[in-house]
């Protein structure tokens, strides 16, 4: 993310305001930090990996906002996916 601070934090707080939005899950959050890069023990990833995640990235320190984002991005792909593929009890129930 290359972009000032104070930036940075508003950045954070919107992309962990659509990822409260998404209702993601502790395991959507494990599946994105598996995708992201970011170490498992890291700040951000601890967060989002609780059940209930927690979102108060914009509060860590400045050197841990990049990490914060990619895992948001990643969480947010995992959480979109899981949202937009029908269930074997949906996918079979007859359309009206």
């Amino acid at each position: 993310m290359r972009c000032a601070n104070r930036s940075r934090t508003e950045v954070l707080q919107d992309v962990a305001g659509y990822a409260t939005q998404a209702h993601i899950t502790a395991a959507d959050g494990c599946a994105g930090v598996a995708r992201s890069g970011v170490k498992p023990t890291a700040g951000p990833s601890v967060m989002i990996c609780m059940d209930p995640p927690r979102y108060g990235f914009a509060g860590l320190p400045a050197t841990e906002h990049a990490n914060a984002f990619r895992v948001l991005v990643r969480v947010l792909a995992v959480a979109g996916t899981r949202r937009h593929t029908p269930t074997t009890a949906l996918a079979s129930a007859p359309h009206r």
